[in-house]
């Protein structure tokens, strides 16, 4: 890509700021403090140790992105929770936080309640669409954090013959219209989140965004950012460990939570479900977990590091979905964590990361589900015994297979940060 192409990629302009905003005085003491008050008093083993550093920088991406694209005025569509990556050259750290959801691309903009916006995408008719495409607008808080206040689920868009689609964002009431957002008065910001299953396939849309009503406003200014950030740094990891310590701090090592519904309104189906789990294994044990699919359309999991980041899925099979998943004859899954391969489908590779946590997400959900009934079993073996506590045999999986499908990941998330990056406006 040529450097014009690079100055008018929204993703570049926004990292190029992040950079910037990182060699700050202030924001290195930011770091040092959320490092000394939230990320050390929980050090529970070495692997939280040897990642310390990399967390508390990742944090601090994420938080400056945020900071760098918050312009109402001039909305920048901005990829986040983005794992590290070279952006037209230049190496930028991740913004991993809070378990990063290798299957789907978050993207956001900041706006004002107040003035209206439109959402341009085009959905592509090749079949690399993604599997879901979901816009809630959020309160003032940092990306990823803030409670959804109002949705719109791919259900509710209408695509024109071609694929492309326009949606309007503004503080009218959807009442039953099509391809709109509802901006409640207390929104800050639009989270787009979109799921992709067969990585080997499925892409992110292409999306812009622009405001089309409201006052003439000058940019906001890099020295409006430069007093935003060590304050956005904090709130950030604030933010991350109450998540942390409500879902995960309670939680033993080789045992998953009683998974939680995501709140509905009364009377409809809950969208989701989650749960999160430890694991703590030599090399030679796996973790092995059993639970009900559900009615989820969408079912994913994830391992990660101690401090909720993804372990590097591009090269590793650190995360599946309902769609990369064999699922057992009574409907319910079985996974196998462990370091070394089994040869077994569904594994989860811990890439040495053999203190971790997990994610489990059921989403898009047709029917209600019992949480307390969901999960079905857990067990610590030795690596050899595994056939031995798996309710139903998982196919095999040679080491040619194996590699066939961790090129195919890899191919995929190249493809994917390729679109990502290059977004315009």
């Amino acid at each position: 890509m040529s450097a014009n192409e690079a100055d008018r990629s929204v993703q570049y302009q926004t990292e190029s700021l992040v950079h910037e905003l990182l060699a700050l005085p202030e924001v290195l003491e930011a770091k040092e403090e959320i490092r000394e008050h939230f990320f050390r008093p929980r050090i529970l083993n070495e692997v939280a140790r040897d990642t310390l550093d990399r967390a508390v920088d990742e944090a601090a991406v994420a938080a400056l992105l945020a900071v760098a694209g918050r312009d109402p005025g001039d909305p920048r569509l901005t990829w986040y929770e983005c794992p590290p990556h070279v952006s037209f050259g230049r190496p930028i750290g991740g913004g991993r936080y809070g378990f990063d959801n290798p299957d789907r691309a978050f993207r956001y903009f900041f706006i004002n309640p107040s003035w209206r916006y439109e959402i341009r995408g085009r959905r592509p008719l090749d079949g690399s669409d993604s599997f879901y495409l979901l816009l809630e607008s959020c309160e003032d808080k940092p990306p990823g954090w803030g409670y959804p206040l109002a949705f719109l689920y791919m259900e509710g868009i209408d695509f024109e013959e071609d694929g492309s689609f326009l949606i309007t964002v503004d503080g009218t009431p959807t009442e039953g219209r099509r391809n709109h957002l509802y901006l409640p008065p207390n929104s800050a910001h639009v989270l787009i989140r979109e799921t992709m299953v067969k990585w080997d396939v499925e892409m992110p849309t292409r999306l812009s965004v622009a405001r089309i009503s409201g006052p003439d406003v000058a940019p906001v200014s890099f020295d409006e950012m430069r007093e935003r950030a060590a304050a956005v740094v904090r709130a950030q990891a604030e933010n991350a460990f109450l998540w942390y310590d409500f879902a995960l701090a309670n939680v033993k090592p080789n045992t998953l939570a009683t998974p939680m519904i995501r709140p509905a309104p009364e009377g409809e189906t809950p969208w989701g479900m989650t749960t999160t789990g430890r694991f703590s294994i030599t090399d030679d044990e796996a973790f092995v977990l059993t639970f009900d699919a559900e009615s989820a359309r969408y079912l994913g999991i994830q391992i990660a590091d101690p401090w909720m980041l993804s372990i590097a899925y591009a090269e590793h099979t650190s995360s599946l979905n309902h769609d990369e998943t064999w699922h057992n004859p009574d409907g319910t899954v079985t996974y196998i964590v462990a370091a070394r391969d089994p040869g077994l489908g569904n594994w989860l590779d811990t890439n040495g990361t053999n203190d971790g946590v997990m994610l489990i997400r059921w989403e898009l959900l047709q029917h209600t589900p019992d949480p307390t009934k969901t999960i079905r079993g857990t067990d610590l073996v030795k690596l050899r015994d595994v056939a031995s506590v798996v309710p139903f045999p998982i196919p095999s999986v040679s080491p040619e297979e194996r590699q066939r499908q961790v090129d195919l990941r890899r191919r995929g998330i190249e493809r994917r940060q390729a679109i990502l990056l290059s977004a315009g406006r």
